[in-house]
């Protein structure tokens, strides 16, 4: 019969964490590799003595992890839902198609990984590895006070994940870092003279060495918000031969990256590329670069996104917008110093303070140019400045710029829409250069001056609306009339936001600009740029909006914007939200696409909301479904998934009571394969049940605490063998509801075990007290008070030859711990203490070490030290007979002032 005690068991282990491990679903790379070995960590129920090959007996702790090499294919799986502290380290490295893969398992939020108590580095680590994914992780490293710096005082680096090459000297493969959540790390942001300050902060891929380089590096679909200094950083220490400003291409990193990832709230850039042939930094989002200034600082100044000492980078499809201004930069973009052959392009930069971009070079008379082929086309910049120019030169002209196809609107009072900064006005190496300004439309409401960095760049074929200022280009084709956008100045926040800058029937700005080589064939949108025809000016290209269409579209969202949000939405907005989808409808109908709407995704959000409302047997269906995906692969299920698959088929059959067709539910199979898996494990896991259960009896039978006695030793230490062989089954210790009053019961025999204790000491005033000796012992008097604190005798050797001394434990007891005063010259000689339960002078006996700790040596006269020994853990019970074994030279050192010998009643 089960009992009480039984049945609550059942009820705790069904709902405990330590037996809902599972392994969640496909990994989020989307691609097939040849598994080896997946390791299952679990902060809260693992065990690190456990084999750690499945979701039921996963190891525990990082130092596990970290100690050990994985091979190519093997997976490390973090739990859900659970937090680690210090850095994850692993060893080893993957396959060309066979990476080790760090992920995550079960159901919940990403497994964290806080490097908040290390004082410095990364929370996560890999060093000198090749051939890895990092995925799926939560990663925290701020070590809880200002670690800035100031203007005079370096901070220390830290990192939420760095990805090193340091000595490797070779091109290290294939590094992926994605879908992880990398917030609050407090890098410095001035790290002088140990290390540019870019290279920390929230993740970081570094070439360190001098032959070190990556080839494949991948950072997709990451988060990363309130980090220091930088958000996500490649870095290549050494991408010149001889010339720090001649980047030597044959040298650079290849295959860099960086793509969808959400980085906002940074001390200085989003994104920094430093030292890579060809990489790709695109359809990323930045916000709020630059929030962190040192007042009397020289590196304060921050971009959101740029390469430098690099090549053939393209940045497109990217949005950056609120970059601070902080002495200078706070631009969008930037093409930086030591770059050839950048591309911009189809990028969104709004309500930056240092303007859209950035074009930096350091030529002069002792310096070439660094800055060559920079091609800038199809970008929407709304708002940025008024701080600096739309575009900046900053000390020297670049050659061979081309911008061309960009649309510029900006309602500042003042604004510098091309701006030559610094050095640039008068750098008298900007003669010859050759730049372009083609096919633009710069719309202002304000006053526009332009600070151009030549009078010999190619202007022409732009349209300046609004604010004019004498500064402003004398295109010879140039236009002055409004380009009639939807809506300017509707921009909101993602790149899909900007259709108010598409053009009106009737613009001015309709196929009225100039071919142009190379012209990449397509604009913002993907609508097609002749090679021949005449483009539209500005960043769009596609068919002109008819004025029916923009009434509508304009309509349209309007009515979109005055619905409420899904969360307050009622049904009596019913009438509403149907009226707005007509608008949109006559919109479409009109000519518009549906990316002209850009509320669009709100109004479906509040339509499938108000289905839900109108059919409460959706909303059921829909619960039914979520909760059965929410089940791990029948194949990792343990037993206690019961609770979360009996609850998914209770949804199922609540959804059918009330009329849903089975075939709706769409994953009953899944359900059933789970439910077949769980009528396999009933019959472990009621033997696990069981073995629990008797654990439990056992401690309930031991004596109440305060009556418990010595003589009760043997059962609380049976109590304690059953319950680790519960844990053996796979049973977590907290399913023994108990397990308290064991513990409780095991301290209460410890105490009594050390109030039984007797001391035996042996001031070696003889030699007769040992059990048995080797016969080169002496006992020394000699300079008593100068060295030897008094000590009349003291053990010694006569001869530098290995000496032993065997004691043994006094009738009816065993030898639990011991204290030996230990006097040395200048070197502590060998003491070695070994333990034995027979008599030493059987030929079977075996010996074995015990270890032991030094206390601090304290000098008691010229090059004498005195130390104590003492033994560092519990004696194994039973100990008869205990050996000290002295070895080295001289012999005269070292030399035991006492010992003493605790010992306990053997029962």
């Amino acid at each position: 019969m089960r009992t009480k005690r039984l049945e609550k068991l059942l009820v705790a282990v069904l709902t405990s964490a330590l037996l809902l491990t599972m392994l969640s679903g496909a990994m989020g790379s989307g691609v097939a590799y040849a598994a080896q070995t997946t390791y299952y960590v679990d902060a809260q129920d693992g065990n690190d003595q456990w084999s750690g090959t499945t979701a039921s007996r996963p190891w525990k702790s990082l130092d596990k992890v970290n100690a050990t090499t994985f091979q190519a294919g093997d997976r490390i799986l973090l739990k859900k839902n659970r937090t680690w502290f210090g850095q994850l380290h692993p060893k080893g490295s993957g396959a060309s198609g066979n990476p080790i893969t760090i992920g995550s398992y079960g159901i919940g939020n990403r497994p964290v990984i806080n490097g908040g108590s290390l004082t410095s580095g990364a929370a996560v680590y890999l060093l000198n590895q090749q051939y890895w994914v990092i995925e799926n992780l939560e990663v925290i490293n701020n070590s809880g006070s200002d670690n800035a710096g100031t203007a005079t005082t370096a901070g220390v680096a830290r990192y939420g994940i760095l990805v090193e090459a340091n000595g490797a000297g070779t091109k290290l493969n294939d590094i992926r870092i994605q879908n992880n959540y990398v917030h609050e790390v407090n890098g410095c942001f001035n790290c002088a003279p140990l290390l540019d300050a870019h290279i920390n902060g929230g993740i970081t891929v570094r070439a360190t060495g001098s032959n070190d380089s990556f080839n494949g590096v991948l950072i997709e679909n990451n988060r990363v918000e309130n980090v220091g200094r930088d958000g996500i950083t490649f870095w290549q220490d050494r991408y010149f031969a001889w010339d720090q400003l001649v980047v030597d291409v044959a040298r650079l990193s290849t295959g860099v990256v960086i793509r969808n990832n959400n980085i906002a709230d940074t001390d200085g850039e989003s994104i920094l590329v430093f030292g890579a042939n060809g990489a790709l930094i695109e359809r990323n989002v930045g916000k709020a670069a630059g929030s962190r200034f040192i007042p009397g600082g020289d590196m304060n100044a921050s971009v959101s996104m740029f390469p430098t000492r690099s090549a053939n980078t393209v940045m497109q499809y990217n949005e950056a917008y609120l970059t601070q201004f902080n002495d200078t930069d706070g631009q969008g973009f930037d093409i930086d110093l030591g770059h050839d052959n950048g591309l911009v392009q189809y990028n969104y930069s709004h309500h930056n303070e240092g303007g859209f971009l950035l074009l930096i070079d350091v030529e002069s008379s002792a310096y070439p140019a660094t800055v060559t082929n920079t091609t800038i086309r199809y970008n929407i910049s709304e708002n940025d400045g008024p701080v600096k120019g739309l575009i900046t030169f900053a000390l020297a002209l670049p050659n061979n710029t081309h911008i061309y196809n960009n649309t510029f609107y900006n309602d500042h009072p003042t604004i510098r829409p091309i701006y030559c900064d610094d050095y640039c006005q008068t750098n008298p190496k900007k003669a010859g250069k050759v730049w372009s300004f083609k096919n633009n439309i710069v719309y202002t409401t304000g006053s526009a001056e332009y600070v151009l960095p030549s009078t010999t760049g190619q202007i022409d074929y732009n349209l300046y609306y609004g604010g004019h200022h004498a500064s402003e280009p004398n295109d010879v084709h140039k236009l002055t009339s409004d380009p009639l956008f939807v809506q300017p100045g509707s921009g909101g926040i993602g790149l899909h936001t900007v259709s108010g800058y598409k053009l009106r029937e009737g613009s001015p700005a309709l196929g009225s600009g100039v071919v142009i080589a190379n012209n990449g064939g397509k604009d913002y949108y993907g609508n097609p740029v002749s090679a021949t025809a005449a483009p539209h000016r500005g960043f769009y290209n596609g068919a002109a909006i008819s004025n029916a269409a923009a009434t509508a579209i304009l309509d349209a969202k309007a009515a979109i914007e005055a619905l409420p949000s899904a969360q307050a939405l009622q049904l009596t907005d019913a009438g509403a939200v149907e009226a707005a989808r007509a608008l949109v409808a006559a919109a479409l109908t009109a000519g518009a696409t549906a990316d002209d709407v850009i509320n669009l995704a709100k109004l479906t959000e509040l339509e499938q909301r108000l289905s839900r409302l109108l059919d409460p047997l959706l909303a059921k269906i829909d619960a039914a479904i979520a909760a059965i995906d929410q089940l791990p692969a029948a194949s990792e299920l343990v037993y206690g998934d019961k609770t979360a698959v009996q609850a998914a088929r209770a949804l199922v059959d609540a959804a059918i009571a009330d009329g849903a067709s089975p075939s709706a539910i769409i994953n009953t199979q899944h359900l059933a394969d789970n439910e077949a898996q769980i009528a396999l494990l009933e019959a472990d896991y009621l033997v696990v049940a069981a073995a629990i259960q008797s654990a439990i009896d056992a401690i309930d039978a031991l004596p109440p605490l305060p009556a418990l006695a010595l003589t009760d030793k043997s059962s609380v230490e049976a109590a304690r063998a059953l319950v680790d062989a519960a844990k053996s089954q796979g049973a977590p210790e907290s399913s023994v509801l108990n397990i308290g009053t064991l513990n409780a019961a095991e301290a209460r025999i410890l105490e009594l075990r050390i109030a039984s204790r007797v001391t035996w000491t042996d001031t070696f005033n003889n030699l007769n007290l040992s059990y048995m000796k080797s016969s080169g012992w002496v006992l020394d008097s000699t300079n008593t008070s100068t060295y030897f604190e008094g000590d009349s005798f003291r053990l010694s050797r006569s001869n530098s030859s290995t000496q032993s001394m065997i004691y043994e434990a006094t009738a009816g007891h065993h030898i639990a711990g011991f204290r030996v005063k230990s006097y040395y010259f200048i070197n502590p000689g060998t003491v070695m203490v070994y333990g034995t339960a027979t008599d030493p002078g059987l030929s079977s006996t075996v010996w074995t070490p015990i270890a032991y700790t030094s206390a601090d040596p304290v000098v008691t006269s010229g090059q004498w030290r005195r130390t104590y020994l003492t033994n560092s853990a519990e004696l194994p019970e039973g100990l008869r007979y205990i050996k000290f074994e002295i070895t080295g030279s001289p012999s005269y050192s070292p030399q035991i002032g006492t010992l003493e010998l605790s010992m306990e009643p053997t029962l």
